[in-house]
């Protein structure tokens, strides 16, 4: 069951407004070790919530601070999770595992994630979970800069900060991630970046009053806080988990971008040649298997086609025989002139109740433009 598609089109809008759907470079003539381009949000940015001047003056930002330190207590509708938050400050909450509470005047900005995993990260898998959500998300905005990063892969906790711009304004954010179970808990916390110490006091009322059930996260619902991907050239999009891990390489011509699991239990690999002679259907297909799945092989032979399906816009997906590596692998290609673009996914067999959703989704959402 694909249950992405089961989620209502305003969380979807939620996200996109909240997570601004990042957008990392992919497309180049050598191999690269890192995105490229800049962030092209999908929405405008004002829907971020944070205000563009002018701000409160100091005094009365001041005053506002020291008044609502009280505040209320916040509890996620699931259970999830409960805080404390300052009296009058916004929330705009997701049935589906996350909040976005902001100050009124857009200047103090929370954001915060329960993801559920499907299963326990260990420690080097709990590190790659946080350093992709950096890289893919705040490392795309104009000034990054990162000032701390620091893992325990014992207790699973983990704190980064660092600086960005925003609206050509200096912001500073400090995340809190920790494990609880099998849900990884993201804790987002904005501000100006000259009113540090107004709100240290504040966000250290948020993390003191902090409490978590992981037992009570929207069951099913693994992996659901996603990026969407665009290549350089805008030849291609597609969404993957914020949290998976990003690379990209050129091999024999074919250009290939993936993201991985944490865990590496499931993987997304899109990739993109140009054909200098005619081929037909079946060797196009094969390149594509091999191309994207090759490395799974035990040792490379030629693997049967169990379904294809083509739609009216000329889309082919492709489901894979078992080719007794231990691993479920499908494709959605299509081909433009003589270029071949083909988005693969691939899930450790008998772990298809975890992943499968995320992968029917990047199918459903990949996009060429003109297609």
């Amino acid at each position: 069951m694909n249950i992405h598609k089961l989620l209502p089109a305003a969380f979807k809008w939620f996200l996109i407004s909240v997570f601004l759907l990042v957008v990392l470079g992919a497309c180049g003539n050598n191999a690269r070790s890192q995105p490229e381009g800049t962030p092209r949000p999908t929405t405008p940015a004002a829907l971020r919530k944070i205000s563009p001047p002018p701000y409160f003056p100091k005094e009365s930002a001041n005053s506002e601070i020291t008044d609502n330190i009280q505040g209320g207590i916040y509890t996620h509708p699931s259970g999830a999770f409960s805080f404390k938050y300052p009296t009058g400050w916004l929330e705009d909450t997701s049935e589906y595992g996350s909040v976005f509470i902001s100050e009124p005047d857009g200047e103090g900005v929370l954001y915060i994630t329960a993801t559920d995993t499907g299963r326990p990260l260990n420690g080097s898998q709990f590190e790659i979970f946080v350093q992709a959500r950096e890289d893919n998300f705040f490392a795309k905005f104009e000034g990054y800069t990162q000032s701390a990063f620091e893992v325990d892969p014992l207790t699973r906790r983990a704190l980064t900060l660092k600086s960005v711009l925003f609206r050509d304004l200096p912001e500073t954010v400090k995340s809190y991630y920790f494990l609880e179970q099998q849900v990884v808990y993201a804790i987002d916390m904005w501000w100006e970046s000259d009113k540090s110490a107004d709100y240290e006091i504040i966000y250290n009322e948020v993390l003191e009053s902090f409490t978590s059930e992981p037992g009570k996260v929207p069951g099913e619902l693994y992996y659901n806080f996603v990026i969407t991907f665009y290549d350089s050239l805008n030849a291609f999009s597609f969404t993957a988990p914020v949290c998976w891990q990003y690379d990209s390489r050129v091999e024999d011509g074919i250009i290939i971008d993936s993201f991985s699991a944490p865990d590496e239990g499931a993987y997304l690999e899109h990739i993109m040649f140009s054909m200098p002679e005619r081929l037909t259907e079946s060797e196009v297909e094969q390149k594509i298997f091999q191309a994207a799945f090759g490395s799974f092989l035990i040792e490379p032979k030629w693997v049967e086609v169990e379904s294809r399906n083509v739609d009216e816009n000329g889309w082919v997906s492709i489901q894979w025989k078992d080719d007794g590596s231990g691993w479920k692998k499908e494709s959605k290609y299509c081909i433009q002139g003589a270029k071949v673009l083909a988005l693969n996914g691939v899930i450790r067999s008998g772990d298809e109740n975890i992943f499968q959703s995320t992968i029917d989704y990047a199918f459903d959402e990949y996009s060429i433009p003109g297609k």
